[in-house]
């Protein structure tokens, strides 16, 4: 309607009937048949669904908080209420107290169903029976998007458990609880096997880019029913990170760069991530139950020097050292230890060395006939003993200080007594059916067994300090090292000379006769 200059009311019939409420056939039909329209028939009852502590609470807006809290029924919802009245059925039960109710009383019914016998008492929030089922009152469950993850999961489980008295009985299948909601649906056969999506993700991974199918891998998480989506991941992960090697292998001037699938898996999760964090509503890839990418890892790759210094073919290495045989009983596998060397015994003692600084600390710890390890040494060669130095005439000694490590071992059963020879890497494969390596080190070599080998022993050595110089593996001799060479090979010959011209046999120290003083004995002076 429409007023005009002299004020004069205009109808618009038209206008009006074009503007007026929509009223479908079925409602026309109702209506000229003079059928009652303000009233459904059977009566619907819609049931709300939440994720634990995450339901809706009504209250007024003058209400004071504390009291609203410290109210017992204030955030009991009508999920939460089927909850409590499964739970007071079965307690109920235990005490064979008499149930006038019905027979289950209402532990066969799922949560969709229970409105058909209960109706919910939004003032004491509770169940109460239906004395007269003059209509069956229909249960219906607010509608929930795929998308959102695991509400969708749980109203679909809601739809067929039975008798529920808490969350955990609601993913419980068969006896066996489930850690979320989705795995219980696939324990059930409520979901798919995702064989259309890992199609599409297929087909598009034939001509899209690797940054295209990571929107594409976000958007099916988002917008479809995607059931397994670690499976979709693990189907096309490395299509999608085919341009991540690329610009890692940009920024390093290392050639060839050597990145494993664990540290390129993290790179594309943090990419996912991103996309996804970018989304509204944000979301995260643990909402898929995808891993987190790993900070440390995402810190490395971005890092060039780290990268540069830790580009490693781990495969390579990996199947060198499954090349190193195993040793005759197959308990002991020959693998070299770097930075590290087991002390040679001379008979049952070895000699201890100490700055008189460090006497103190060193006596209190050590004691006469006892076995300890000991890291944090070091092994000097010194002409002359020095007068804070006690001598047990022995060749092999090692130096110790306040950063060393010393612990007593109680079983000395456990020391194993074997010997080792170092041989060359390259040499190996060659050497794996001539002889056994070991190379657990606790006493000095038998000449004897070495030159009953098989194979000729060039040079054997031990207590030998093993180290690595310009990325290459070295072995060093020491004050306390013994050098064999096979005088039997000619080609060792010249080697021998040359050796017996540089180095001259050592003797052992000359020192006080004394031995290594007891704990209970006398400080040192």
């Amino acid at each position: 309607m429409q007023y005009q200059e002299e004020k004069t009311l205009v109808t618009d019939e038209i206008r009006s009937f074009l503007d007026g409420r929509y009223i479908c056939p079925h409602e026309a039909a109702w209506r000229i048949l003079d059928f009652p329209i303000h009233e459904r028939n059977p009566p619907v009852m819609i049931l709300p669904v939440h994720l634990e502590n995450m339901q809706t609470a009504y209250f007024k807006e003058d209400s004071c908080l504390k009291d609203v809290v410290r109210n017992p029924g204030f955030a009991i919802s009508p999920l939460l209420g089927w909850f409590n009245r499964n739970k007071d059925t079965v307690i109920r039960d235990n005490e064979n107290q008499s149930n006038s109710e019905n027979e289950t009383g209402g532990l066969d019914l799922t949560y969709i169903d229970y409105p058909s016998k209960f109706w919910w008492d939004k003032t004491a929030k509770w169940w109460v029976l239906r004395h007269r089922s003059m209509s069956k009152t229909i249960g219906r469950l607010v509608f929930v998007h795929p998308s959102t993850g695991e509400l969708f999961y749980l109203r679909l489980l809601l739809c067929h458990q039975k008798g529920c008295m808490s969350y955990e009985a609601v993913r419980t299948v068969s006896g066996r609880v489930y850690p979320n909601y989705r795995s219980a649906c696939h324990a059930l056969g409520l979901i798919g096997e995702d064989k259309e999506w890992m199609t599409a993700f297929t087909e598009a991974s034939q001509w899209a880019t690797s940054s295209q199918l990571r929107s594409l891998f976000c958007h099916l998480l988002l917008f479809c029913e995607v059931s397994n989506p670690l499976a979709l991941w693990e189907t096309g992960w490395r299509k999608m990170s085919e341009d991540l090697l690329y610009k890692i292998n940009a920024n390093v001037f290392v050639i060839p760069m050597h990145i494993t699938d664990f540290h390129l898996q993290q790179q594309l999760l943090f990419e996912l991530e991103k996309i996804l964090r970018s989304c509204t509503p944000s979301k995260s890839v643990a909402d898929f139950h995808l891993p987190l990418p790993s900070e440390v890892v995402v810190a490395l790759l971005e890092n060039r020097l780290l990268l540069e210094d830790t580009c490693y073919d781990k495969e390579l290495l990996q199947n060198q050292h499954q090349q190193i045989p195993m040793s005759e009983d197959s308990t002991t596998i020959s693998t070299l230890e770097y930075g590290c060397s087991g002390g040679a015994l001379q008979g049952d003692s070895i000699q201890i060395l100490g700055q008189k600084k460090d006497q103190g600390h060193i006596k209190s710890i050590l004691t006469i006939s006892n076995c300890y390890t000991i890291s944090g040494y070091a092994d000097y060669a010194c002409a002359e003993p020095d007068e804070y130095q006690n001598w047990i005439g022995k060749e092999i000694y090692i130096s110790v200080g306040n950063a060393s490590s010393i612990y007593r071992i109680p079983d000395t059963g456990i020391i194993p007594t074997t010997s080792f020879h170092f041989i060359s890497k390259s040499q190996i494969p060659d050497y794996v059916k001539q002889a056994p390596e070991c190379t657990n080190v606790l006493e000095n070599f038998d000449r004897n067994l070495i030159e009953a080998t098989p194979a000729p022993t060039v040079l054997a050595v031990t207590n030998a300090k093993i180290m690595t110089v310009a990325g290459a593996l070295k072995v060093g001799t020491t004050s306390a090292s013994h050098v064999y060479i096979n005088p039997s090979i000619p080609e060792t010959a010249a080697l021998l000379d040359r050796f017996m011209r540089n180095c001259t046999s050592r003797s052992a120290c000359k020192g006080p006769p004394t031995p290594l003083h007891d704990i209970n004995e006398k400080p040192y002076s």
